[in-house]
C-alpha cells in the first residue's frame, strides 16, 4: 500500500518492543504490495519486515466484526509457521511473538506480524517470464499440497465481498457520491452489469460442482504468482501466506500455470492428481469476481483521493474489461 495507516512510528515501535522484544531504532514505510502495509525495521545491524493489516478492510462482508477477520488471519499465518517449522524452508513465515502468537493486536482495528528480512530479488506481479520459473515454483506448490496443517481453514469458494457486489448492482440507480471515484465506478459497473450478473451465476455453478468433491482438497497457498516470490541464494521462496486455505489444487494451479498446459501435466506427473478444467475456470472466475467486488465496495464507500484509490480505480477498469479470459465463456451461457 502506498498510503500508510493512521499509526505513528511511536505506536509501531512500542508494538515491536512489547510484541517481539525488538528495540527498533529505525522503521521505514515501504510502498509495496496491495492490501497490507509494510515497513522495514532495523535494530543495529539486524533487520525485519513488519506487516500491519487493517481488519476492517479484511472483513469478508460489510460490518463483519474485526475479531472474525483477525481469527482468519491468525489461522493462515499459524499455518505458514507450522510449515516452516516442519522443514519447508521456502516458506517465509511470521516470527512468533513473546507470547508465542503469530499476530499482535494494535487496538481493535489493526494487527501486526513480523518476518525475517529476506535478502533477494523480488519478482514483479504479472506473468512468469518462462516455463522454467513456473516449474521452480511448481516444486514448492507440490510440497505445500503434500503437507498437512492443524490450523488451516477450508475454502468455501465464496469470493470476498460478494455481498457488497450484489448490493452495488442493486444500487446502480442512485449516485455514489462518497469520493472522487464513486460515480465513475457506478457508471462503469452499470455498463457491464449484465455481464457481471452472468459471471456471478457462472461462478456459482462451477463452485457447486467443486464443493461436491471435498476428497480432492489439499493445503494451498492461494496466490503463487510471481509477486509473491523472491529469488534468494538458496532458491525461490514464497511470501504472503495470509491466503492459505485447504482447497482443490486448482486454487493454486490456475494462477501458476497460466496458459501453459505443460505445468498442469507436470503437476499430475508429480502428484498423481488429475487437474480438472472446470475447477480451474471456477477459480479464475472467482478471482476476478473477488477483485471486482473489493474495488467496487471501496469506491462506492467514502474514500479519499490517494495513490491507493487511484490504483483501485485502474484495477476495477482492468477487471471489468469484457476481453478478460472469461468474456466469451460468459457471453455463451
Amino acid at each position: 500500500m502506498h498510503t500508510p495507516p493512521p499509526l505513528s512510528d511511536a505506536q509501531l515501535t512500542a508494538v515491536l518492543a512489547t510484541g517481539w522484544g525488538v528495540a527498533a531504532d529505525r522503521i521505514v514505510h515501504l510502498p509495496v504490495g496491495f492490501g497490507s502495509h509494510h515497513w522495514e525495521v532495523r535494530a543495529g545491524a539486524a533487520r525485519w519486515f513488519l506487516t500491519v493489516d487493517d481488519l476492517v478492510v479484511r472483513g469478508r462482508a460489510n460490518g463483519e466484526p474485526t475479531g472474525a477477520a483477525a481469527r482468519r488471519l491468525r489461522d493462515a499465518l499459524a499455518t505458514a509457521r507450522e510449515l516452516a517449522d516442519a522443514g519447508l524452508g521456502f516458506v517465509v513465515a511470521p516470527l512468533r511473538s513473546l507470547d508465542g502468537d503469530v499476530l499482535v493486536a494494535i487496538g481493535a482495528r489493526f494487527a501486526a506480524s513480523l518476518y525475517p528480512y529476506v535478502v533477494g530479488e523480488p519478482r514483479d506481479w504479472g506473468e512468469y517470464g518462462s516455463r522454467a520459473e513456473r516449474m521452480e515454483v511448481l516444486e514448492r506448490v507440490v510440497a505445500v499440497h503434500d503437507a498437512t496443517s492443524t490450523h488451516a481453514r477450508a475454502d468455501d469458494l465464496t469470493p470476498p465481498a460478494i455481498d457488497e457486489l450484489h448490493a452495488a448492482l442493486d444500487a446502480l440507480g442512485t449516485p455514489w457520491d462518497g469520493g472522487p471515484y464513486g460515480e465513475r465506478a457506478r457508471q462503469l459497473l452499470r455498463r457491464h452489469a449484465v455481464l457481471v450478473a452472468r459471471l456471478i451465476e457462472l461462478h456459482e455453478r462451477f463452485a457447486d460442482a467443486v464443493r461436491r468433491r471435498p476428497e480432492r482438497y489439499v493445503l494451498t497457498h492461494g496466490e503463487p504468482h510471481p509477486g509473491n516470490t523472491i529469488v534468494t541464494s538458496r532458491g525461490v521462496v514464497l511470501v504472503d501466506w495470509d491466503t492459505v486455505l485447504v482447497a482443490p489444487p486448482e486454487r493454486d494451479l490456475w494462477i501458476l500455470a497460466g496458459d501453459d498446459a505443460a505445468v498442469l501435466d507436470a503437476y499430475t506427473a508429480a502428484t498423481g492428481r488429475p487437474v480438472l478444467p472446470d475447477a480451474l475456470t471456477c477459480y479464475r472466475v472467482g478471482w476476478d469476481l473477488g477483485e471486482i467486488a473489493c474495488y467496487v465496495g471501496e469506491l462506492r464507500d467514502h474514500h479519499p483521493d490517494t495513490e491507493d484509490t487511484a490504483a483501485s480505480w485502474r484495477n476495477l477498469r482492468h477487471y471489468l474489461d469484457p476481453r478478460r479470459p472469461w468474456g466469451d465463456l460468459v457471453r455463451s451461457t
